[in-house]
């Protein structure tokens, strides 16, 4: 663990209560919703006393349960955790501790566990009646934190949980209330948002300036300390997203290059930034060799991972099929080879769905910026081939993509998982047997349409990879007609669960609206071809209103883009211009009006899980506006999204990790979690403010505000906000390289 909590701790000190036998957990019969960090768990109405229990219940051998974290005060001895339990038909793993079970477990300040692995409070298997259980523990002197967790260790059946209690007590037996963590008050530097790498000289410069009713600002030199622009600050009014009043701080004028900070009467001064070329460049860089991170089967050598090398994990060259996959050709438990790939997210497993979206933003820069991209070295173990890093990078998933396709019938599947996430350890610590897992519609057309891409793009390559171009356009095509034989095969975890075993409860990526694929699949078919029926399936000008900002679930706008990147060779070309440059005008207006100065925060709905990928894609959406206009104002509001990924936003973070005298450090990242290096990977961007706050009774530290631009907790327990994933780094890297690109030529002029 990166962080420490006890930095956000004010208050633990011992409080001795007048109620004997007081209960620190929160919600304790489960009588409302909330207080628990539910992962299999849900409220009943067939409580041991009350209206309400908790019921775990497993059709096949996982582990499902609940937990609830407790801050240890000052002067705590013990601590007695008892409840009450039923099980009916529980049926043990192999293990002796594979059963229904009430358990404790401590922690210190860095979150690593202290005390072992304590005997349970209760445990029970089999069919049982209502029994009350109770256990007195001694509380280890580093113990920070007390996870309370109910559940169903890797045993099947149903258990009922209620009543949970627990009680602290100092030497004396005096009871105690547990610790509080309060959120972290704003730093005063924090009341000047702005990017803290910095800008292009001759680019727009804004910063925030929040709770503040001064008028002017100053920007000085870092190094003479000597005043060299100064400004009237121009009130804006309440973000209704973070509720703080804002005033702007125009300084675009200032174009000589150097580093500064901002001067604001009554506040304390800025973080520094820079004015320079390239001033993102090497960020984009690192987002881009993000995914070499990320790489599954091979060893991480220090020659290219420096201090994070490390051992390979999942070879995936022995997957069992799954239940849900079998056929004829491939029954049940058929092993077959899937290797290479990224991994998905913070955790270790591989999805279609989300490695199309994200593969095709990667080939998507490289077909809009050749020359520049061609440049790019990150050092990867490809980088001395005839290759640029680029593709490279891409090539490492597709060819895993690839061996996801059934060859005997087109369909692909929907993922390759484990049944069960993998726990906080390295890659080559996972043992746990992986599955490729339904054939499904979305799956096999986001195939589909990587591949019809990723042909016209490869057979540049021809000499470096015979064959490679025809052969993914041969699977894109097999695909796309097992699409049409099954244009309903929904991917619906719970349903496939009552039906196959072993139950898989990994993520879903589910999907039930797959006309978007489609148009995405034979837009691509058609520039890949030709072939005018493609074009015609595409049905472009009769959905023009369908097409919105691109995320994993809403993918046709990306074939819209690639059918505007081909000029007015393509049918309809002036309504395809028409209905991007629309788009980008929402976002180019929303901008100019907004306190914050971004396109992000239309509506509330922006700021969900992965937000910060619904900025970079938003940018990805002006982008394309400018290269079809060559209007500066769209290229400026793609400008404005990266200065909310880099701090100026609702929180004064930067959200990619080694970037910014603020940056994101502690994502939730199984590897970062675990490698035992302090620094984080540099250039991941985490998901960003979520106002839903799924997770926010897995951590202790509370989230500072309910405004959804404040959600944001850089905390590693934290995977409804500060959790990496693969389909969010590529915008970064595609929005972020493209400015590079576009103000390089803009300097040039």
């Amino acid at each position: 663990m990166k962080s420490k909590l006890a930095c956000a701790l004010l208050m633990l000190a011992p409080f001795v209560s007048d109620v004997q036998g007081q209960n620190v957990l929160n919600n304790p019969g489960f009588e409302e919703e909330g207080g628990w960090n539910h992962w299999g768990a849900e409220r009943i109405n067939k409580g041991h006393t009350g209206d309400y229990a908790l019921k775990i219940s497993n059709l096949d051998f996982k582990w499902s349960g609940t937990d609830q974290m407790i801050v240890m005060p000052e002067g705590v001895k013990t601590l007695t955790v008892s409840g009450y339990m039923k099980v009916d038909s529980v049926v043990r793993g192999n293990k002796p501790w594979e059963k229904a079970r009430i358990a404790v477990e401590f922690y210190d300040e860095d979150n690593h566990q202290v005390g072992g692995f304590l005997p349970v409070v209760a445990e029970s298997f089999g069919t049982r009646e209502w029994k009350h259980y109770e256990r007195v523990y001694q509380v280890p002197s580093k113990a920070f934190s007390a996870k309370v967790q109910l559940a169903l260790g890797n045993a099947t059946g149903t258990v009922y949980f209620d009543e949970i209690k627990a009680v602290l007590k100092d030497p004396e037996e005096n009871v105690l209330e547990a610790g509080v963590i309060k959120p972290e008050p704003p730093k005063p530097e924090d009341f000047i948002r702005l990017n803290q790498l910095g800008y292009y000289p001759h680019g727009p410069k804004k910063a925030v300036v929040v709770s503040s009713d001064a008028k002017k600002f100053k920007v000085i030199d870092a190094e003479t300390n000597k005043k060299v622009f100064k400004g009237k600050l121009d009130k804006k009014g309440v973000w209704e997203h973070s509720g703080e009043d804002v005033s702007h701080a125009d300084f675009s004028k200032l174009t000589k290059p150097g580093t500064y900070y901002i001067e604001v009467p009554g506040l304390a001064n800025s973080h520094p930034f820079k004015i320079a070329d390239n001033i993102a460049l090497e960020m984009g860089k690192a987002s881009l060799k993000t995914f070499y991170f990320q790489r599954t089967v091979i060893d991480l050598d220090e020659k290219y991972a420096g201090k994070w090398a490390r051992k390979a994990g999942h070879p995936d060259k022995e997957v069992l099929v799954h239940a849900s996959a079998a056929t004829e050709e491939r029954p049940e438990g058929t092993k077959i080879s899937a290797p290479f790939g990224w991994y998905d997210a913070g955790d270790y497993n591989k999805y279609i769905v989300n490695s199309g979206i994200t593969t095709y933003t990667m080939l998507a820069l490289y077909e809009h910026f050749p020359e520049f991209a061609a440049n790019i070295d990150v050092n990867i173990p490809e980088s001395d081939n005839d290759i640029p890093d680029l593709l490279d990078e891409t090539l490492y998933n597709i060819r895993w993509m690839l061996a996801m396709q059934d060859p005997n019938d087109g369909g692909v599947y929907h993922k390759l998982t484990n049944p069960n996430f993998d726990g906080e350890i390295m890659p080559h610590e996972a043992k746990e047997p992986r599955y490729v897992v339904k054939k499904s519609t979305a799956a096999t057309l986001d195939f589909a349409a990587v591949m019809a891409t990723a042909s016209r793009i490869f057979k540049n390559y021809e000499k470096q990879l015979p064959g490679f171009a025809d052969s993914t356009l041969a699977a894109a095509k097999q695909a796309y007609e097992w699409a049409k034989k099954n244009p309903e095969e929904y991917y619906d975890q719970n349903e496939m669960n009552k039906k196959f075993k072993p139950a898989i409860v990994t993520g879903e990526y589910g999907d039930k609206k797959v006309s978007d694929e489609f148009q995405w699949a034979a837009s691509e078919l058609y520039i890949a071809t030709g072939d005018e029926e493609y074009y015609k399936a595409a049905n472009i000008v009769a959905t023009l209103d369908s097409f919105a900002v691109p995320a994993w679930p809403e993918v046709n706008t990306l074939g819209l883009i690639s059918l505007a990147n081909q000029g007015s060779k393509i049918k309809d070309a002036d309504a395809i211009k028409g209905r991007i440059v629309a788009l980008a005008d929402e976002l180019k207006n929303h901008a100019a009006e907004s306190e914050f100065g971004t396109p992000m925060g239309i509506e509330k709905g922006n700021f969900v899980w992965g937000s910060n990928s619904f900025a970079t894609n938003q940018g990805i959406v002006l982008i394309q506006a400018y290269r079809l206009t060559k209007d500066p104002e769209y290229l400026y509001a793609a400008i404005a999204n990266l200065d909310y990924i880099l701090g100026r936003n609702g929180t004064g973070y930067s959200y990619v990790s080694g970037f910014g005298s603020k940056p994101m450090k502690n994502p939730h990242h199984r590897p970062s979690q675990t490698d035992g290096v302090k620094e984080v990977i540099p250039g991941f961007m985490t998901g960003g403010p979520n106002y839903e706050q799924q997770d926010k009774y897995a951590c202790m530290k509370p989230y500072p505000s309910k405004l959804p631009a404040k959600s944001y907790l850089d905390e590693e327990c934290s995977y409804a906000a500060n959790e990496v994933a693969i389909n969010w780094n590529s915008p970064l890297t595609y929005m972020t390289l493209a400015i590079e690109a576009l103000m390089a030529e803009k300097a040039k002029k």
